[in-house]
């Protein structure tokens, strides 16, 4: 995003040292993996969609297929970890759309991009129905079944927030200490990518309204809200503009970043 090395390589140590990130790095959970995918799909959306000024016709396809078919892959890893992922396709899809717009390409730039977005993620429902016809007999039987009137989408949202994201057992924030930093930085952080803002915030809503409705948000015996974990990476993210005004000289945001 052009910010400094030493900027760059703070931000990386907070993400590994100072938020969950840590302890679910010795954990068999879906979280880091859906974390990886979620960030990829970003970064694809981010650095490879909608580049046109390319040395050749040939590489610029190139460049542009393999940043939909990464988005792709991303979405992969992070449905294969939890199929409520599959509620941000459409969000990663009208990105790739948007991307598209602000470079004014064809209906059949759109097109093209989102069969080649969309093929990881056919391969990847085909492989899963073909698994699921083998082990269990049927199509769409995946083994994991609701216990009726006890599981499912059932904790009012409000509460779900609440504990989601400032209750003392499962608080984001106390977790994540330098997500303090983000909701600081979010502001100039929005002015400098106002696409890419508006992205991670669609991201972290989807996260924030489905797992704050789950009958179990808290996600059972973890370390904070583990269900949260993917969004790690987007709120350190965020936090740049504050990190690189504090070591770039304010010394009171310095010490601010220090405490925290």
């Amino acid at each position: 995003l052009g910010y400094a090395r030493f900027t760059s390589s703070i931000t990386a140590f907070l993400f590994a040292f100072c938020t969950m990130a840590l302890p679910y790095m010795q954990t068999a959970f879906g979280g880091p993996l859906a974390s990886f995918g979620l960030l990829l799909a970003l970064w694809a959306v981010e650095k490879h969609i909608g580049v046109d000024e390319q040395p050749s016709p040939t590489s610029s396809r190139r460049i542009r297929f393999s940043g939909a078919v990464l988005c792709g892959i991303g979405m992969v890893l992070a449905i294969g970890s939890n199929l409520v992922y599959i509620l941000l396709i459409p969000i990663f899809a009208l990105a790739i759309v948007v991307k598209h717009r602000f470079h004014r390409s064809s209906l059949r730039r759109y097109v093209s991009q989102l069969v080649w977005f969309g093929l990881p993620l056919g391969l990847m429902g085909t492989g899963l129905l073909i698994y699921n016809f083998v082990r269990f007999g049927a199509w769409l039987e995946a083994g994991y079944h609701f216990s009726p009137g006890q599981e499912g989408f059932s904790t009012p949202l409000w509460w779900g927030l609440l504990g989601l994201t400032v209750s003392p057992a499962r608080g984001f924030l106390w977790y994540n200490p330098p997500a303090l930093l983000a909701l600081l930085s979010w502001p100039r952080f929005h002015r400098a990518q106002r696409f890419l803002s508006l992205v991670m915030l669609s991201v972290i809503g989807m996260h924030l309204i489905a797992f704050g409705t789950w009958w179990a948000w808290w996600g059972g015996w973890s370390w904070g809200p583990r269900f949260l974990l993917p969004i790690v990476p987007y709120t350190i993210l965020v936090s740049l503009p504050f990190l690189q005004s504090a070591l770039g000289g304010a010394s009171i945001k310095r010490t601010g970043m220090v405490l925290i």
